[in-house]
């Protein structure tokens, strides 16, 4: 629900990459636009958080396995995920991140887990979407989250293991804009479903239980979008949306004069574990 402003009229739209994310979309006439007063409005978002525990044992329930469009959508190459670059491929091959004959899905996962969290540091270069790339980041292991949970994911889907990537943000409210935004990664286990994995908090907080971050998920984390690429509208690319997407036609530079600013307060019921 959007709310705020009676002009502003919001549209349910459909990004035309190919992974068909639904987005809002708001059309701003310039005579609308105040460089002081600006244009303030109400996103508001509301749905059930999950924690979850990846446990040793029969399912309660039946897990419905992938279609074959979304086990191509979750093993696929993009502009971003561009786990086919052939340094990439050497890298894997060289720090033995194959998975080998008999190792289960969940097993191999967890060793990828385990080097990437031993390995890694959190830092590096995190200017552009580009710098993200799993061909860049396996060259110096030091990237922020969404590197993290990209290079995991493509190790994976290179073993031919469907993966994904969880763009959004944390569900507590935060005046720091770059605290408020989280991705981790997920993949794919026979019968037993979307596997949870958070790379960077192992990273940064060093628990005692280096495996706290491997198949849990304290259901505090909102997921906005599935993997990268984002694309809006024809020619409009952008890596991934945790803030408002801007795009402007016409002349001069609309960026210089008009910021967004967002403030996110976030009301949390108590968190439904199943």
């Amino acid at each position: 629900m959007v709310s705020g402003n009676d002009k502003l009229k919001a549209e349910k739209i459909v990004e035309k990459s190919t992974s068909k994310r639904q987005m809002i979309e708001l059309r701003i006439d310039s005579n609308e636009l105040s460089l002081k007063s600006g244009i303030p409005f109400r996103l508001e978002y509301e749905g059930i958080l999950y924690a979850r525990t990846l446990k040793q044992g029969k399912s309660p329930e039946p897990v419905p396995e992938l279609t074959e469009d979304e086990r191509r959508r979750y093993l696929m190459v993009s502009t971003t995920m561009d786990y086919n670059n052939p340094e990439f491929l050497q890298w894997m091959d060289k720090q033995g991140l194959k998975r080998q004959g008999n190792e289960g899905v969940a097993k191999f996962a967890h060793r990828v887990f385990r080097y990437l969290t031993r390995n890694g540091k959190y830092g590096g270069d995190t200017s552009n979407y580009e710098a993200r790339r799993p061909s860049r980041v396996c060259k110096s292991l030091s990237t922020d989250c969404g590197g993290f949970s990209l290079l995991f994911v493509a190790v994976m889907r290179a073993n031919d293991v469907p993966a994904r990537t969880l763009f959004g943000r944390w569900a507590s409210s935060e005046t720091d804009e770059s605290k408020q935004a989280h991705v981790i990664a997920e993949f794919f286990v026979e019968k037993s479903g979307w596997v949870p994995v958070d790379i960077t908090r192992t990273i940064q907080f060093k628990p005692k239980d280096l495996d706290v971050f491997f198949g849990s998920n304290d259901g505090k984390h909102i997921a906005f979008h599935i993997d990268t690429d984002i694309e809006p509208a024809r020619g409009f690319r952008h890596g991934w949306a945790q803030n408002l997407l801007l795009k402007w036609y016409g002349d001069g530079d609309f960026s210089k004069d008009h910021r967004v600013d967002s403030k996110w307060d976030v009301q949390c019921q108590p968190i439904t574990t199943r």
